[in-house]
């Protein structure tokens, strides 16, 4: 499974989340996400509440969900970011594999090299190509 880097897809039938610019701390990442994809108010603010949340999504409605990063999260903390990008690795693997939804995780086209370079410890870690314009 692998992200997407530049303009993510245009599908009118997707649900969109966007994490907004400039979140460097894990707390207010959990939040925007929270947010954004309507999290239940059972799911808590650490990363394995983080991860069986982003692994349900059974409150949204089926189909695919796209989560649009302005920029790249937490990249002055590379243990955190990686957290992060495996835990949207994980789940993007999850919804792929024979189920109603799918989950499209999109990062700028610049943040390439740090999600890769933050990828480079797990096993298989791969990327998509270059959707920008």
């Amino acid at each position: 499974m692998s992200f997407t880097f530049g303009k993510g897809p245009s599908r009118q039938d997707a649900t969109y989340a966007r994490v907004p610019r400039g979140i460097n701390g894990k707390l207010p990442l959990i939040e925007a996400l929270r947010r954004a994809l309507n999290f239940p108010e059972y799911c808590g603010s650490n990363w394995d509440s983080l991860e069986e949340c982003v692994r349900d999504l059974s409150w949204l409605p089926a189909g695919t969900v796209v989560v649009v990063h302005e920029d790249l999260p937490l990249h002055d903390n590379p243990a955190a970011l990686h957290t992060y990008l495996s835990i949207l690795r994980d789940a993007m693997g999850k919804w792929q594999a024979g189920s109603d939804r799918q989950l499209v995780v999109v990062f700028p086209t610049d943040a390439r090299n740090l999600v890769t370079d933050a990828l480079a410890h797990l096993t298989g870690s791969s990327t998509s190509e270059d959707n920008s314009p």
